[in-house]
C-alpha cells in the first residue's frame, strides 16, 4: 500500500478516527491483499484538515478571557487518578526546564498552556526519537514518563469518547497527552530504549567489572605457585596427622576438607589447624610473603558475584528486547509512520550496535564456566557448584585472615614482653 502522505514538516492535528485496524500479517486472501494506491485518491487537503483538525489553543487576550472563577471546567475522559499521575508528572518536568528568569505563570489558562506547549514538544523529541539532543527527553523525565503512559485500550476510550471535542483548548491536558502519544507507532518501546540507550553502557562496563574478579581468581587458582605450596604443607601436614590409618598417604584432598583445617581444634580449644599452618610458614619455612601473596589474591573470590552477572545479563536482555519490539512494531506499520519520524534511523544506528556489544559481553560471561570446569579438574574435582566453591574460598580467605592477623598479634605481644 503506497501511503498519501502530507507534506513534510506537516503538524497538524487531526482528530482520531475510532476504527479497528486489520494486521498485516491477516490481510492475506482478503480484500486488502493487493497493494492499493491510495495516491489515486486526491482530495483537498487544506480543506480536509481545517474541517478535521483540533485547532491550536490560541492564547485569549485579559479582556476577553473568561475569569477562572467563572470558567466552565473541563470534562477529562481517562480515570481521575490517572489525570492526577499525568498532570504532576508533566507539571515536575515543567518545573525542572523552567528557565531560571521565566516568570511563574499563576492563572489556571497559563498553567495549562504550559501543559499543551510541553505535550506537542514532547511529541515532537519523541517523533525525532533522539537523532538531536533532547531538552525534555533526558533520563531522569524518560523514567517519570514510562509509568504514566496510556494502555492502548486508554488510548482507545480517550480517542473515541473525546471525539465530539473541537479545538486543543476543549481537552483536558490529560486526555491530550494520551491521545497525542498514543497515535506514536510504539510510542512505549521508544521511551523504554532511550532510557536503555543511556544505561547499557554502564550495564556492560560492570558486567566486565565482575568477570574481570573471576579471571583474575581463576588465573590465580591454575598458576600461583604460593597457592600450590600452601597445599601441599596442608597436604604434608594432613598425612602426618593421619599417619598410616587409612586417611593416610594422600596425594590430593577434596575442595570441601579445606573446611576440616579450620573446624579441627587444637587441645585447649582455642586455636585451629589453620593457625597453627600459618605460624607454621612464618616461623619454620620464614616465607612471610607467601602469605601476604595469598591474601591479595584471594581478595579477588570476595568480589565475585555469579547472581550479580546473572541478573545483570537478564536485565540487559530484558531492556534490549524493547528495542526489538519497536523494531518489530516499526516493520509492521512503516506505512503508517510519518516522513519525519526519525525512528527507522534511530534503529538503524543503534539496534546493531547494541545487539554485537551485548553478544560480545555474552561470550565473556558464557566463558565464566568454560574456565570453572578448567579450575575444577585441575583441583582434582569432577564437577563442583560455582556457587558453592566462591562461597568456599570467599571464607577461606576470612579465615585465613583471622589466622594472619592472630600470629601478628601473638608476635607483637611476644615482641613487647621481650623487650622488657
Amino acid at each position: 500500500m503506497k501511503k498519501n502522505p502530507r507534506e513534510k514538516g506537516d503538524k497538524t492535528k487531526l482528530k482520531a478516527l475510532d476504527w479497528a485496524k486489520i494486521e498485516p500479517s491477516k490481510i492475506l486472501n482478503t480484500i486488502w491483499e493487493k497493494d492499493m494506491d491510495e495516491t489515486e485518491i486526491e482530495f483537498d487537503e487544506i480543506n480536509f484538515k481545517e474541517e478535521f483538525c483540533l485547532k491550536p489553543t490560541v492564547a485569549k487576550s485579559s479582556k476577553s478571557s473568561v475569569s477562572s472563577s467563572t470558567k466552565k471546567k473541563k470534562k477529562c475522559y481517562c480515570e481521575s487518578d490517572q489525570q492526577r499521575n499525568i498532570t504532576i508528572v508533566l507539571n515536575t518536568i515543567i518545573k525542572k526546564l523552567k528557565d531560571k528568569n521565566e516568570k511563574s505563570g499563576t492563572s489556571e489558562r497559563e498553567k495549562e498552556e504550559k501543559l499543551v506547549k510541553l505535550i506537542n514538544s514532547l511529541v515532537e523529541e519523541l517523533e525525532d526519537c533522539g537523532m538531536s539532543e533532547p531538552k525534555i527527553l533526558t533520563p531522569d523525565n524518560i523514567s517519570l514518563l514510562i509509568p504514566i503512559l496510556p494502555t492502548e485500550a486508554v488510548f482507545n476510550k480517550v480517542s473515541k469518547e473525546s471525539a465530539v471535542l473541537e479545538t486543543e483548548d476543549d481537552y483536558d491536558p490529560a486526555d491530550l497527552f494520551i491521545i497525542y502519544i498514543g497515535v506514536i507507532i510504539g510510542y512505549k518501546e521508544r521511551l523504554q530504549s532511550l532510557l536503555f540507550l543511556s544505561e547499557y553502557k554502564v550495564m556492560i562496563q560492570n558486567l566486565e567489572i565482575f568477570i574481570g574478579f573471576f579471571d583474575k581468581g581463576f588465573d590465580f587458582v591454575l598458576k600461583s605457585q604460593n597457592l600450590k605450596r600452601l597445599f601441599e604443607i596442608m597436604l604434608a601436614i594432613g598425612n602426618y596427622m593421619n599417619g598410616i590409618t587409612v586417611r593416610g598417604g594422600a596425594f590430593g584432598f577434596q575442595l570441601d576438607s579445606i573446611n576440616k583445617f579450620i573446624e579441627l581444634k587444637s587441645k585447649d580449644n582455642k586455636t585451629n589447624l589453620l593457625d597453627y599452618i600459618v605460624e607454621f610458614i612464618y616461623e619454620d619455612i620464614n616465607n612471610r610473603l607467601l602469605i601476604d601473596n595469598l591474601l591479595e589474591n584471594f581478595k579477588n573470590f570476595k568480589s565475585m558475584e555469579i547472581n550479580s552477572i546473572n541478573e545483570l545479563m537478564n536485565d540487559l536482555n530484558k531492556k534490549f528486547k524493547n528495542f526489538t519490539t519497536l523494531k518489530e512494531k516499526v516493520e509492521a506499520h512503516k506505512k503508517e509512520l510519518e516522513e519525519d519520524d526519525n525512528v527507522e534511523k534511530f534503529l538503524d544506528k543503534y539496534y546493531k550496535l547494541i545487539e554485537n556489544e551485548i553478544a560480545k559481553i555474552k561470550t565473556k560471561v558464557d566463558k565464566i564456566q568454560t574456565d570453572f570446569s578448567k579450575v575444577i579438574k585441575f583441583l582434582g574435582e569432577d564437577k563442583y557448584d560455582i556457587e558453592k566453591f566462591i562461597k568456599l574460598f570467599k571464607d577461606f580467605y576470612d579465615e585465613l585472615k583471622k589466622s594472619n592477623d592472630l600470629y601478628r598479634e601473638k608476635k607483637n605481644k611476644k615482641n613487647k614482653l621481650g623487650k622488657i
